[in-house]
């Protein structure tokens, strides 16, 4: 995942598979957003299911 955005790099990969589990970021209490910004991306680029664990 060098040369790529990982988000772009994963969704890329993920066409092979049927399940991608993937860990969320820790987030502080006070940011609004849920999900880290490469789990959101790969959330709505990947074709496969998605298990987010946190």
């Amino acid at each position: 995942v060098r040369d790529k955005k990982p988000s772009v790099a994963i969704c890329s990969l993920a066409k092979n598979y049927d399940l991608l589990i993937l860990g969320t970021k820790g987030l502080h209490k006070k940011q609004e957003k849920a999900l880290g910004s490469v789990s959101d991306d790969i959330l709505h680029c990947t074709p496969c299911h998605v298990l987010l664990v946190k």
